[in-house]
């Protein structure tokens, strides 16, 4: 490590976070309006890509990782009627496909741009 002036310790925690995402709405296939929270589980997978894109600013990140989530949430959303999403037979329920979608969607754009492991989208 060189004197202070010239190199400084930025600390990235590995530990797995949790966002909750803000309400909001958003419409269904068959245009209802719903109000769907969600949480991500993440984690920094590569601490040199996540401070080149953050600056070390981890609310900045919770703010750009809420939208990301919450427009993929939107756009899956909008392929799925609103029987999909409640119903009282179980069978009919596809909640778990729309928060495996959700997942797949956010995956890669974050861990190529912010370096950030998604574990888990609900």
């Amino acid at each position: 490590k060189l004197p202070w002036p010239l190199e400084s310790v930025v600390r990235a925690d590995a530990r797995l976070q949790l966002l909750e995402g803000r309400l909001s709405e958003a419409l269904t296939a068959d245009k209802r309006n719903v109000i769907l929270p969600f949480f991500v589980v993440w984690r920094v997978e590569d601490p040199l890509a996540w401070l080149r894109a953050t600056q070390g600013n981890l609310d900045g990140f919770r703010a750009n990782l809420d939208g990301v989530v919450t427009s993929a949430r939107n756009a899956a959303l909008g392929r799925y009627d609103f029987a999909r999403l409640v119903s009282v037979r179980p069978g009919e329920v596809r909640l778990a496909e729309l928060e495996a979608e959700i997942a797949a969607a956010v995956a890669g754009p974050l861990r190529t741009t912010f370096g950030v492991c998604v574990e888990w989208v609900g």
